[in-house]
């Protein structure tokens, strides 16, 4: 009972003092679930978004989820995910050394840290453990093949990549991606059809992605089946961009296949009028005005585009075929020539793939593809090739002595010194006697 003499309204002023206190907690108990609410949406959103192959937007929702969970275990494995797919490695190492402080399964651990360095270029010591962890079902066996594939193309290991990308779309089949390495590993295989079947889903699955559709497109024309469906997806594309030269140049190698040369005439007029040069545009327009008989235009348009991709069989054939025509005696042995042995290299190239398919780890038959492409221009994919060779064997002689050749030839000495040097054994110091 209050003291008569307590000054009035003491009390309810600390009623009132009380209520507001409580009012404030229950607030800040009310915000930090919302927020506790809002960390768990992020986390799954994160989630879904590497579902859906979006490594961009899951790493801006489990940003979000990590200011309020800092040493989340699950969010800060996911932010690693998504920073490794975004080729971040150090921020991915960063959330990994958090799962590893906060007592993350070191089995997860280690396996997206073997991830990253597949991802990184270094696949020995951590391809077999991978496979065996994929022969086992492992939950996350769609990461594994989603890092193993990518890398197995590049590696030109493309009978093993189409294998994997069979196991990825049936752990995945909602995947645009999976089905798209997968079309590229079976075109590699000359398995047009069920190309052209992953072609389609990826189309299916991802209807704005232009890429996609220009790829279908382009392999239904090569194939010549079906044009129809080749023809409707370039009309939308070209009336979606006219000015997009590679989907003009497919939609003019339709209409030539569908017995229209004046229309593809016209289309490819519009590419070669354009800024830069189209060594496929050029071909095209020689080819047609080569069936036209008016062949002094044919061979212009050839040689431009033979002087573009000097290695392209096709153009050399056509070229070819327009100096019988014009060209002397020894111009046309020249033709021939350069022909018959750009043809000869590339089905010697198409051998040695399969000879790679057998022996993935021999750097010998890609050095010799390296080679064969430098020999015909084509330096990026010699490059690659050469490149290959030594990450099967850093230290193949023969390899470095290709590309000690084609540096010393291009005017890079240092790096024509530099695989000299790793070419040439190197013998230890005779000790004095």
């Amino acid at each position: 009972m209050p003291s008569a003499d307590a000054p009035p309204g003491r009390f309810p002023r600390r009623r009132t003092v009380l209520l507001l206190v409580l009012v404030a907690l229950a607030a800040a108990g009310a915000w930090k679930a919302r927020a506790h609410v809002a960390a768990w949406d992020h986390l799954t959103a994160g989630r879904a978004a590497l579902d859906a192959d979006d490594p961009t937007e899951a790493r801006r929702r489990l940003a979000a989820c990590l200011l309020v969970w800092p040493t989340d275990r699950a969010a800060n494995l996911a932010a690693a995910k998504a920073a490794r797919r975004c080729g971040d490695p150090a921020a991915a190492q960063k959330f990994l050394a958090q799962v590893e402080r906060v007592g993350g399964r070191a089995a997860d651990i280690e396996l997206e840290r073997a991830l990253g360095q597949v991802q990184a270029g270094r696949l020995a010591g951590v391809e077999a453990p991978l496979l065996a962890t994929l022969a086992d079902g492992d939950a996350e066996s769609s990461e594994i093949v989603a890092v193993l594939v990518p890398h197995y193309l590049a590696d030109f290991r493309i009978s093993e990549a189409a294998t994997l990308t069979a196991k990825w779309v049936e752990l995945r089949p909602a995947s645009a991606k999976a089905w798209a390495y997968r079309a590229d590993a079976l075109e590699r295989l000359r398995k047009t059809e069920e190309a052209l079947a992953a072609l389609r889903r990826v189309v299916e699955l991802s209807p704005t992605d232009r890429a996609a559709r220009l790829n279908l497109a382009r392999l239904a024309v090569e194939t010549h089946r079906p044009l129809d469906e080749a023809s409707r997806l370039l009309e939308a594309l070209t009336a979606a961009d006219p000015d997009d030269a590679p989907a003009l140049v497919q939609l003019a190698a339709c209409r030539e296949a569908q017995g229209r040369p004046d229309d593809a005439a016209a289309l490819l007029d519009r590419v070669i009028a354009g800024p830069a040069g189209d060594a496929k545009a050029l071909h095209l327009r020689g080819r047609l005005e080569l069936t036209r008989g008016n062949v002094p235009a044919a061979t212009a348009f050839v040689r431009r585009a033979a002087a573009l991709g000097p290695a392209d069989v096709e153009t050399l054939y056509t070229l070819y075929l327009c100096v019988q025509q014009t060209g002397t005696p020894a111009e046309v042995r020249a033709a021939e020539e350069h022909y018959r042995r750009c043809d000869a290299d590339l089905k010697r190239v198409g051998e040695l793939a399969r000879t790679i398919a057998a022996s993935p780890d021999d750097p010998d038959p890609r050095r010799e593809i390296g080679e064969l492409f430098l020999r015909n221009g084509r330096v990026a994919d010699g490059l690659r090739w050469l490149d290959s060779a030594l990450r099967a064997d850093p230290g193949h002689a023969a390899t470095h002595r290709v590309l000690a050749a084609h540096f010393d030839r291009t005017g890079r000495p240092d790096l024509a010194h530099q695989h000299n040097s790793q070419a040439t054994p190197q013998f230890p110091a005779e000790s004095p006697k």
